[in-house]
């Protein structure tokens, strides 16, 4: 779980890690936390998409730019990080504001309990787990795309490159076979040949004379001798 956490009082950036770290020890959750004390480091580092955090900490009582004007930035220039704000009001007008930019909820300094940020704390990590399983982010010469697994038809190797056909369209990038079959490990995607991985859903039609499935967007696929019974099997189901 990959956390920012931005407020102006050092304090109470130690004090929220020490209780992050706690509640993620107690649950075995993997924690990585960057501090931040202002709302424009926070955007100056979140620059780069593969910067990105899980979740972000935001209080919204900083000096200059605060917490809801930096949230509404950060999601302008395309940052989909949850966010839980925190803050020392419990005005109506403050936490309708916070929700304006979609977050996740808010955190009332030294009044919300331990159980209760727990609470908030897990059911924001079991959505972010659920993101990650959604979605997958490939980069290529400083250019990232996100991918919805649900949109992709395939992943073919091309020399030292792998292409990911989704939707209409395709994106290249730099990995290996076995990261893409880890990565899609019990998602719906089999593997059809040493080029290719193919999602179960978008097959259209199993040729075993050919030695090809047709995908549902027209794209015609080859089916390796050693993949033969596997495709099979998932294709007569």
């Amino acid at each position: 779980m990959n956390i920012a956490l931005c407020d102006d009082c050092r304090e109470n950036i130690m004090l929220y890690t020490d209780l992050l770290s706690s509640i993620c020890e107690k649950h075995r959750i993997e924690l990585k936390i960057d501090p931040y004390l202002s709302g424009k480091q926070l955007l100056f580092e979140l620059g780069d998409p593969q910067r990105q955090p899980d979740l972000i900490y935001l209080d919204i009582d900083m000096p200059g730019l605060d917490g809801i004007e930096t949230a509404g930035r950060l999601r302008e220039s395309g940052v989909e990080s949850e966010i839980i704000f925190l803050t020392a009001s419990t005005a109506v007008n403050v936490i309708l504001r916070a929700f304006d930019v979609d977050a996740f909820h808010y955190v009332v300094k030294e009044e919300t309990p331990r159980e209760r940020f727990e609470q908030i704390f897990l059911r924001v990590q079991e959505k972010c787990e659920k993101k990650k399983r959604e979605t997958l982010i490939f980069s290529c010469a400083g250019e990232s795309r996100k991918v919805f697994v649900k949109d992709i038809h395939y992943f073919e190797v091309q020399g030292h490159c792998i292409n990911v056909y989704y939707k209409d369209t395709s994106f290249a990038f730099y990995s290996t076979f076995r990261k893409i079959e880890n990565m899609l490990s019990n998602q719906g995607f089999i593997r059809t040949h040493r080029s290719y991985i193919v999602a179960v859903e978008k097959i259209a039609q199993f040729n075993a004379g050919h030695k090809q499935i047709a995908l549902v967007n027209g794209a015609m696929v080859p089916v390796g001798r050693a993949y033969m019974k596997a495709v099979r099997a998932v294709c007569t189901l």
